[in-house]
């Protein structure tokens, strides 16, 4: 069945009725987003939910729901510079508790994103080479990469250690570095830029997780060659409660082919639920950061 309309300001839609007055509709009503309307009293409607035509988004305009939140679960947002930094500038690196390196797998503050950097026109100092580059693939030319709030970038190598070996598309490798094993909730999303310097690294896929590479959803584990540079990704991981154990599969688990072999982190983020989080995002802030 096809109910058509004219143009888009007309309505198609169906409207369902109680002692011949309308209490409910469902469709085109009044433009070409794809709503569902109640009454009380026939004569006046409300938007209960409405599908955006354009980009399928879901709203609810008469329910106080939050929408597009996303609230980083880790103290530092992710800035590695020690919890508790809410100013614009941080101090030196600091290694977060929230990550754990494995099979003796080393870990360095690589450089700083700097607020004002002598970059784009401040003063402030020179970006290193990766953080600029990291930069320049997430945020427009001018001001927005010159000011900003200033965060490290992680450098982690990897250990002489063989344990947790894992193979995906012709690589081998080992565990280097993982979510610290805690009190995990049944659906999480981590998000963050990694980058493989010398060497491919995978990401193993867990029952239950998707991994997002750039935006885009991959069919399962990942592997990031030196040559893709920065990439954003994204893990949306949702375990049963019944069968999960809380404390694992980690979110974040990266393998890594031979000691001293390298990876850059910047940006982690671990939000909860099923979050979309767009690859340009960058920092997200903790509830801390309002502290």
């Amino acid at each position: 069945m096809v109910i058509n309309k004219a143009q888009t300001a007309d309505t198609a839609s169906l409207v369902f009725q109680s002692g011949w007055s309308g209490r409910a509709e469902l469709g085109l009503t009044g433009s070409d987003d794809f709503a569902f309307k109640v009454s009380a009293d026939g004569t006046n409607f409300v938007d209960a939910l409405t599908i955006d035509g354009q980009t399928g988004a879901v709203s609810f305009p008469a329910t106080n729901l939050p929408s597009d939140m996303v609230v980083n679960l880790y103290q530092d947002s992710g800035r590695m510079a020690g919890n508790g930094q809410t100013g614009v500038t941080v101090g030196g690196f600091v290694f977060p508790s929230y990550l754990t390196l494995y099979n003796g797998a080393t870990v360095t503050g690589h450089g700083k994103f700097i607020h004002n950097n002598t970059d784009h026109g401040g003063s402030a100092g020179s970006l290193t080479p990766s953080v600029a580059e990291l930069i320049a693939q997430i945020r427009e030319p001018g001001s927005y990469r010159r000011y900003g709030n200033e965060f490290w970038v992680a450098e982690i190598a990897a250990g002489a250690g063989t344990a947790g070996p894992f193979s995906h598309d012709g690589v081998t490798g080992y565990e280097a570095f993982f979510n610290a094993q805690m009190i995990r909730m049944p659906a999480m999303t981590f998000h963050g830029y990694l980058r493989a310097l010398d060497a491919p690294i995978l990401f193993r896929k867990a029952a239950g997780q998707t991994i997002h590479v750039g935006g885009a959803p991959q069919p399962g584990a990942v592997r990031l060659d030196p040559a893709d540079g920065w990439q954003a990704v994204m893990i949306q991981d949702l375990q049963p409660p019944r069968t999960s154990f809380g404390y694992i599969p980690a979110t974040l688990d990266v393998y890594v082919p031979s000691a001293g072999n390298r990876f850059q982190l910047a940006c982690p983020a671990l939000a909860p639920g099923i979050a979309r989080i767009d690859p340009d995002t960058g920092l997200i802030a903790s509830v801390s950061s309002w502290s």
